[in-house]
């Protein structure tokens, strides 16, 4: 049966105009090929993989206590699947390989020292969260003091141009997140927090259930992240000693951890949130008995959070802040950080700047042995650390049987190598995407969605060990797009039956490697 068009209604009065005039024969269209009615473009790339965060809301205004009682049914069987207790032997195994004795005496150590962080207020969140679980209260410290000693991650700010007639731009923040340690995965929480109930949210988190620090977070103004950093300042006796002594104070509560300062950062922005209730220096305080909160009108900016954040007892660890109009890097230590901006792409990985002029890759010998060591274990998120292989691609067959060896100075080198080369992809893709968007509109100075979730897809940036990803727009306050990964779902062994699906009609040629779900 063929389709028609009904005759246009106007708006005006045409009657003594068109009164002697017989109606118009409506024209017919064309009938609709049942064929094409039939035929579906592919979806895009990053949505062949992932899946969504499960979604809270968390009230500020209840006690600390109860804040995460109504997401525990939901998480408790994760967490249990998560076996955090097996996940800390395993790390506790990976830092003190080959000596037992020091491995029972960590284990006996952390029961009985860890038992609070440095904020009252975390640490009663952390309490809450024990008695709902039951999972040790010296289990979710130390998952909260060591987490972020471990991460490798890529992290940036990218200028981005909002869909419409007439596009505004504005820096928006991406983040993958990479670790070893899988069962964590099914953790992974999209949290929303409001001042009081029924309020606007005020900051986005994500990250693990159980984790009260912030490692990744957007509210109005700013989004932060933070990725792990391998190197501190060791020039000096004194510098050594005082990151040591840091580090203790650290996981014995007396300071806070670099995730629980990025967390005062990003909750400090809404005058109706007070600020994190800190121990009193010369009182002994219980989970009832606190300081009362110093209520705050001022919204910190960047000066303000770069200022404080130099000249601060810290951990070392890369900290990214996305503004509206610029990006910032801080390769932060010990009461220093160098810092880096860009209005346009800046990109951080796991490696400081100055090494990308430096490094000069070395010959890599491989040696196969029956032992990977744990200290390769922990980093094997780079393929060809964790996984055996030959110098000859024609021994590959002997190799497959043995396991590889390196020294620490060449794991190192690996690990700089993966991360120089992950910062360069980045830069590739956006360059080709950018030109791309510029042969359309001369005018446009920033990417769109799509453009920022092909970065995060290119191959070398959301791997195996991909935890999640996330795109954060600091203009609003918001998470544009996030996913989580599950187990296997971004080896590329799993994508060779995905190879054979349709290419979708972009139009869009890429040049930059293969590209899979972000």
């Amino acid at each position: 049966m063929e389709q028609t068009t009904q005759p246009p209604t106007h708006r005006y009065n045409t009657r003594s105009r068109d009164a002697a005039k017989p109606p118009a024969e409506p024209k017919a269209t064309k009938p609709v090929s049942s064929r094409k009615q039939t035929i579906t473009s592919p979806p895009p790339p990053w949505e062949l993989h992932g899946r969504p965060p499960p979604r809270f809301t968390v009230d500020l205004s209840l006690p600390p206590e109860h804040r995460y009682d109504h997401i525990t049914p939901h998480m408790k069987a994760a967490l249990e699947q998560g076996d955090v207790l097996a996940l800390f032997s395993t790390l506790i195994e990976s830092v003190t390989p080959n000596a037992p004795f020091l491995r029972a005496s960590l284990h006996l150590l952390t029961r009985v020292a860890f038992r609070r962080v440095y904020s009252d207020e975390e640490t009663a969140e952390l309490r809450g969260i024990s008695r709902s679980t039951g999972q040790p209260m010296y289990l979710l410290v130390a998952f909260n003091v060591l987490l972020d000693l471990l991460l490798g991650c890529t992290s940036g700010g990218v200028r981005y141009e909002e869909p419409s007639s007439c596009p505004k731009s504005h820096m928006v923040h991406f983040r993958t997140l990479d670790w070893t340690m899988d069962p964590l995965r099914y953790l992974v929480v999209e949290l929303d927090f409001v001042a009081h109930r029924d309020g606007p949210v005020v900051a986005t988190t994500v990250g693990y259930f159980g984790y009260v620090g912030v490692i990744t977070g957007v509210r109005k103004g700013l989004s932060l992240s933070l990725n792990h950093r391998a190197t501190h300042d060791r020039s000096t006796l004194g510098k050594r000693l005082s990151y040591r002594w840091h580090q203790a104070m650290v996981l014995l509560g007396h300071r806070p951890s670099i995730s629980s300062t990025l967390r005062h950062n990003l909750f400090t922005a809404s005058p109706d949130i007070p600020v994190p209730r800190r121990r009193h220096k010369h009182k002994r305080v219980g989970t009832t008995e606190r300081e009362k909160p110093r209520p705050t009108n001022i919204t910190p900016g960047m000066p303000t959070i770069i200022n404080a954040l130099t000249h601060a007892p810290s951990t070392a660890a890369y900290l990214i802040f996305c503004t509206p109009s610029a990006a910032y890097s801080l390769e932060q230590d010990n009461h220093t950080a160098r810092i880096h901006t860009s209005s346009t792409l800046l990109t951080t990985c796991n490696h400081d700047v100055a090494e990308e002029e430096s490094f000069r890759p070395l010959p890599l010998n491989p040696r196969p042995t029956n032992h990977v060591p744990a200290t390769v274990k922990a980093h094997s998120w780079i393929p060809f650390l964790s996984s055996p292989h030959s110098a000859d691609a024609s021994d590959t067959d002997s190799a497959s049987s043995a396991s590889v060896d390196y020294t620490p100075e060449e794991i190192i080198q690996l690990l700089l190598e993966d991360s120089i080369s992950r910062k360069g992809t980045v830069k590739t893709v956006w360059a080709s995407r950018l030109e791309q968007r510029r042969r359309r509109n001369p005018k446009s100075d920033g990417v769109g969605l799509e453009d920022v979730l092909h970065m995060l897809g290119a191959e070398e940036i959301s791997g195996e060990p991909t935890h999640y990803a996330v795109v954060m727009d600091p203009e609003h306050g918001t998470v544009l797009w996030r996913r989580v990964y599950d187990v296997g779902e971004l080896d590329p062994a799993s994508d060779s039956d995905s190879n054979s699906e349709p290419e979708s009609d972009s139009g869009v040629e890429t040049d930059y490697g293969s590209i899979r779900g972000a």
